[in-house]
């Protein structure tokens, strides 16, 4: 039977359109082969050290670095007694807050140490609720703050704090007597610092007893030429080294009230015109003074060092907020200041010493 043109031309056609389908099958199924293949290639990245890992039931999340926390806005708290806490934060680098509070303990001690090796501080602090402690300028590093408690319940305000932020000066505070007077914290707590004249801290007396500090030529120690009867404390601010050389610098106390027409005080001093008390009213030298209780020679220092009462009248300053400052401008030999116990008084002790110079700039 002879097959019409039509139908010839219609069965070519579907078997075209079959041909056409099996070829797009074929290409599908290696195409995905193709895919499936570069996919599955592993990676050849290496896998950093893992240094903090977070496990939940179907992930892990990996810290590839160990963080450390910046330094702004750092704190560490501790409410424990004798106890020790450190933490690290890191530093970009200019000035920082330190801010303390002794809390409960009433006492803390505190250290910030660089990773450069620098300890840029290292002292106890006595405020019971957080305060300004100082600025501290630290290039970029990581920081070390080492936090410990006191041993006793004698304070308030509940944990000890260690903290920084940018703030690089406190509040202003106005206490009601010098603060820290009488250098009784055996630290210069509530004093600045300029230079390096009066060490670091307070000279403790009983510790240059024990170690029989040298005086001068005559090989006096402390305990056999330093008259300490008529000092009542134990810690006293000087520029006296135990040895013969001394080095310029200020002391400034924070301010007071002068609520009373005195400032009475304790003075060891030769009569030196680099040498003297001040009394700061806003933050001018207004009342300079300077006292010769022993003698200085060319071979040193010579006579009694006894501790002699000194007043200093601020009835131009009542109710106003005045400070103190200690000079000490000499480099001479054994020409040194030594002073504490300041206070204020109704009266001055009836047998306070005279000073050399009193200058005053408040008419």
């Amino acid at each position: 039977m002879e097959l019409s043109k039509n139908t010839i031309t219609y069965i070519a056609l579907v078997v075209a359109l079959i041909v056409i389908a099996y070829l797009i099958s074929v290409l599908h199924v290696f195409g995905s082969k193709t895919t499936t293949s570069s996919t599955t290639v592993q990676s050849t990245t290496t896998t950093p050290t893992t240094v903090l890992t977070t496990t939940s039931s179907s992930t892990t999340t990996s810290i590839t670095a160990n963080y450390v926390g910046p330094c702004n806005g750092f704190e560490i708290s501790n409410g424990s007694f004798s106890a020790t806490l450190t933490g690290h934060c890191m530093w970009p680098g200019g000035s920082l807050g330190l801010w303390s509070a002794t809390g409960n303990a009433g006492r803390n001690f505190i250290t910030v140490a660089g990773a450069n090796g620098t300890v840029y501080f290292n002292a106890s602090t006595f405020y019971n609720c957080t305060n300004f402690i100082r600025a501290i300028k630290m290039p970029p590093q990581e920081i070390t703050v080492m936090l410990k408690t006191g041993s006793t319940e004698s304070g308030s305000c509940g944990p000890a704090i260690a903290k920084f932020n940018t703030t690089t000066s406190g509040p202003l505070i106005i206490y009601k007597d010098v603060f820290n007077g009488a250098f009784s914290t055996g630290q210069y707590t509530g004093w600045n610092e300029s230079g390096a004249g009066f060490g670091e801290a307070p000279l403790n007396l009983t510790w240059a007893n024990a170690h029989d500090c040298y005086l001068g030529p005559s090989n006096n120690t402390v305990n056999a030429g330093w008259n300490l009867s008529s000092y009542s404390g134990t810690f006293v601010a000087t520029t006296f080294t135990c040895g013969l050389t001394v080095s310029p610098g200020n002391l400034t106390s924070s301010l007071f009230n002068a609520s009373e027409p005195f400032l009475d005080f304790k003075i060891l001093s030769p009569d030196n015109a680099g040498l003297y008390v001040e009394v700061m009213y806003n933050k001018t030298a207004y009342i300079t003074a300077n006292y010769d209780t022993f003698n200085v020679t060319k071979y040193g220092a010579t006579g009694t060092y006894t501790f002699r009462n000194a007043s200093i009248p601020l009835v131009s300053f009542i109710g106003e907020p005045v400070s103190i400052r200690v000079v000490a401008q000499t480099l001479q030999r054994q020409t040194y200041i030594a002073v504490g116990d300041f206070r204020l008084s109704n009266t001055p002790p009836p047998d306070n010493v005279k000073p050399v110079a009193l200058n005053s700039n408040n008419a």
